[in-house]
C-alpha cells in the first residue's frame, strides 16, 4: 500500500546523521532533502538518527525519510526498527537493504543472472582476533594468491561510499594490506577480496516511479585522474570528472540499464536504488554492487542522473517520498 502525503498533510521526518563512518555525508543529504520538503510545503522534523531519544521522536512523523547512508542504517537495522514502529519509510525494506549492503551475499546472489559480475572472489570471514595479525596475513595472502593473481582490491564486506578501499599490485603489498587489516587491529570487519578491474566506471540509478514502474536514468561515467575510486577521490572533485548521459552506443546503454534494472528487482529493492559498474578495457561489463540509499545531495551522482532524465531535484525527491510504503501486514 503506497503512503500518501502531501504538503500541509503529514509530518516528515528526514532522518540523517547516524553513527556510521558515513555521517557528513549523511548530513549533506538530510539538509538537502529537508530544504527540498520545505520549499514545497510539507511539514518536516530533521532527526539525527543516532540521537538518544531518536526512537521517541520519529513517532511523531506520519513517514520518515531516510536521507542516511552506512551501517545500522542502509543494512536493515534502521529499517527494521521502523517496521517495529510501524512507520513507513522511503527505500527498500530490511531484507534488501541487507542484501545490497553485504557484497558477497549480493554477489551470490546476482551472479548467474547479470551482465558479468567479478568472479572470482574471496569472502574473509574471519572477524576474531584470535591471533596474531603476521600469521593472518600470512594464511590469508597465500590463500588470495592461490585464487587471484595481483592486482586485487581489498575491501569492507559491508560498508559504503568506498571506505576502506585498498589495491595491492602485488603480493609484498598484499601482505602489508591484510596486516594492517587484520581482525587484531580491526575485529568484526570482514573483507572481500577481488579482482582490480581497469576501465570506464559507471552508474545507473534506478527510480520508481507510481504503481508498478520502475525505470533506469541515463548512465553516469565517472573519470578518474587515479586508477582507484576509492573514498578519498570521491571527496575531492579534482581527482574525478562526471558525465551524464555516458558516451555510450546504444547497446551498451541498454545493457547497462537492464543490469541496474535486474539489480534493483532481484535484491528486492523500492523506491530507488544506485548500481556501479565497470566497462573493461575488452568491452566486457562487470557489476560492482547495488547501494540501497544513494546519496541524495544536491550535487550528488543521483541528482545527476535525476537530472539528465530532466527532472529536477524536488520532483527527484517527491518521487522518492511518495513511494514510501507501509506494509500490509508482514513483510521481510
Amino acid at each position: 500500500m503506497v503512503f500518501k502525503i502531501s504538503p500541509g498533510r503529514g509530518v516528515v521526518a528526514v532522518c540523517t546523521g547516524g553513527r556510521s563512518r558515513e555521517r557528513d555525508r549523511s548530513l549533506l543529504s538530510g539538509a538537502a532533502v529537508a530544504e527540498s520538503l520545505r520549499r514545497q510545503g510539507y511539514s518536516v522534523i530533521e532527526l539525527d538518527v543516532a540521537a538518544p531519544l531518536f526512537d521517541q521522536q520519529v513517532r511523531k512523523a506520519d513517514v520518515a525519510f531516510l536521507a542516511i547512508a552506512g551501517q545500522y542504517a542502509e543494512d536493515g537495522k534502521l529499517q527494521g526498527m521502523l517496521e517495529l514502529l510501524d512507520i513507513p519509510y522511503t527505500g527498500s525494506g530490511v531484507l534488501a537493504s541487507a542484501l545490497a549492503m553485504h557484497k558477497p551475499t549480493a554477489k551470490k546472489l546476482l551472479r548467474r543472472t547479470l551482465a558479468r559480475p567479478v568472479e572470482p572472489w574471496l569472502h574473509c570471514t574471519e572477524t576474531q582476533p584470535t591471533r596474531l595479525a603476521e600469521a593472518f596475513a600470512d594464511d590469508w595472502t597465500s590463500r588470495i594468491l592461490a585464487v587471484l593473481k595481483p592486482p586485487v582490491v581489498l575491501k569492507p564486506a559491508s560498508q559504503g561510499c568506498s571506505i576502506d578501499l585498498h589495491l595491492a599490485h602485488d603480493e609484498p603489498e598484499l601482505h602489508e594490506l591484510l596486516t594492517r587489516l587484520a581482525p587484531a587491529h580491526r575485529p568484526g570487519q570482514e573483507l572481500l577480496i577481488e579482482p582490480y578491474l581497469a576501465g570506464r566506471h559507471l552508474s545507473v540509478g534506478v527510480l520508481e516511479s507510481g504503481e508498478d514502474t520502475v525505470v533506469a536514468l541515463p548512465p553516469l561515467e565517472i573519470e578518474l585522474t587515479g586508477e582507484l575510486y576509492d573514498h578519498a577521490t570521491k571527496q575531492h572533485p579534482a581527482h574525478c570528472t562526471y558525465r551524464c548521459p555516458a558516451p555510450l552506443t546504444t547497446q551498451r546503454h541498454a545493457d547497462l540499464t537492464r543490469a541496474a534494472l535486474a539489480a534493483h528487482q532481484l535484491l528486492g529493492c523500492r523506491s530507488h536504488s544506485r548500481s556501479d559498474f565497470i566497462l573493461d578495457h575488452h568491452g566486457r561489463l562487470w557489476w560492482l554492487e547495488t547501494n540501497a540509499l544513494p546519496g541524495l545531495s544536491h550535487t550528488g551522482n543521483m541528482a545527476t542522473m535525476a537530472a539528465a532524465a530532466d527532472l529536477d531535484y524536488d520532483t527527484l525527491i517527491t518521487r522518492i517520498l511518495h513511494a514510501a510504503t507501509r506494509a500490509d501486514g508482514y513483510r521481510p
